[in-house]
């Protein structure tokens, strides 16, 4: 499966355009950078929100950096600097709602979050299914995600495991699908509950 990804709404638009099914093969086809993903599109929607933030701060200022509203903060750049430091705060602790309220556009921030914390969640639950392989599998698995992340290929593992290349690839095929299966129900519960959270 190839993923064909422009930028973070393409990623997220398709990964919730997705079955229950086609949302494990796509963590497991990218599991071994998954997290990272999810992280870097976490920090860009941070960047989003304090941008929307600043330029909200800096248009109720005016051209001339006048405070139209009150505030207790006359310096703009100080009011960013703090600003920030309480927005890194709000991503920390998942309380991002009055950090979101500073935008114009809270609505598309908090779905965004959400479904970034949703994607978080559906790894972790993956994670688990691996974790409860037999030792085996779940090694040969680990290995199979540890050798093509550095770029080494199958036949480099199959010289390790002492199975050859087309017998490991189709046990791996065959693994993959156990977590699959495992996993589907839950996948499948959860965002029948959540309404596919499509769009």
């Amino acid at each position: 499966m190839i993923y064909r990804i422009s930028n973070d709404d393409d990623l997220m638009s398709l990964y919730f355009k997705s079955s229950a099914e086609e949302k494990i093969k796509f963590i497991l086809e990218d599991y071994s950078s998954f997290l990272k993903k999810t992280n870097a599109l976490m920090e860009l929607l941070k960047m989003d929100v304090a941008n929307d933030r600043d330029f909200r701060i800096k248009r109720e200022r005016g051209p001339d950096n006048i405070r139209v509203m009150s505030s207790e903060i006359s310096d703009t750049t100080a009011q960013i600097a703090i600003s920030n430091v309480m927005l890194d705060d709000a991503f920390e602790s998942g309380d991002i709602e009055s950090e979101i309220m500073k935008t114009d556009e809270p609505e598309k921030y908090r779905r965004k979050y959400h479904r970034i914390i949703s994607m978080e969640q559906d790894y972790k639950i993956v994670s688990n299914f691996i974790d409860m392989l037999p030792t085996y599998d779940r090694y040969l698995l680990e290995k199979f995600y540890e050798f093509r992340e550095n770029g080494r290929y199958i036949n480099e593992l199959s010289d390790k495991v002492e199975i050859d290349p087309q017998s490991l690839y189709k046990r791996i095929g065959r693994i993959k699908k156990k977590v699959t299966l495992s996993a589907l129900s839950r996948f499948a519960t959860k965002y029948c509950q959540e309404g596919q959270m499509a769009g």
